[in-house]
């Protein structure tokens, strides 16, 4: 997993939620995109395009190997 912060850009995410369905909150409030990876929201890009997020492994995706 990365440390550094992934832009995820506002069209996408819209988009997406609207559409496929991959996206969805954890129980910890952070970003669940394709009910495999969280994502805890940072910062917006500067020009309010991207919303920067970083990977978060919690305690039971460690245990469960996911």
């Amino acid at each position: 997993m990365t440390d550094e912060p992934l832009p995820f850009p506002l069209n996408w995410l819209s988009e997406a939620a609207r559409t496929s369905k991959p996206l969805s909150v954890c129980p910890d409030g952070h970003l669940l995109v394709r009910e495999r990876s969280c994502w805890a929201p940072l910062k917006f890009s500067a020009d309010l395009r991207s919303l920067y997020c970083l990977p978060v492994e919690h305690e039971r995706e460690a245990a469960d190997g996911h």
